[in-house]
């Protein structure tokens, strides 16, 4: 993948995040926020720093009832990491509903579609 392409990746990326955080920030039953995650360099050297725990989804919340909403945006063709996965099947097993989201159609569908007896 050539810098352009990791670059334009990075900024749909971005861009899916955003979308995502603005409709569901507009719900009433569910609180949502970024978790930042990554490798980041600064500004104004070549000195990078890790932030955030690996493995972790895109965005965090708050599903009514106190469920934990975990929704990894991915673009294109990206599949979830090993880390991911792994994160994933423990939320998962810990009572977490966990979406991967391609749009922000995907991630309203898929809150749309728990139920909130289970939440309950």
């Amino acid at each position: 993948m050539t810098p352009d392409q990791r670059r334009a990746n990075n900024v749909a990326h971005t861009n899916l995040v955003r979308e995502i955080l603005n409709e569901l920030g507009s719900r009433a039953d569910c609180i949502v926020w970024q978790n930042v995650n990554g490798l980041f360099r600064y500004v104004d050297s070549e000195q990078r720093v890790k932030v955030g725990l690996p493995g972790t989804p895109d965005i965090i919340g708050l599903y009514r009832g106190g469920l934990m909403l975990l929704i990894e945006a991915k673009t294109g063709d990206a599949v979830l990491s090993s880390g991911q996965r792994i994160f994933r099947r423990n939320a998962e097993a810990l009572g977490a509903v966990v979406c991967v989201a391609r749009s922000k159609e995907d991630a309203v569908n898929y809150i749309d579609s728990i139920n909130p007896k289970k939440a309950a």
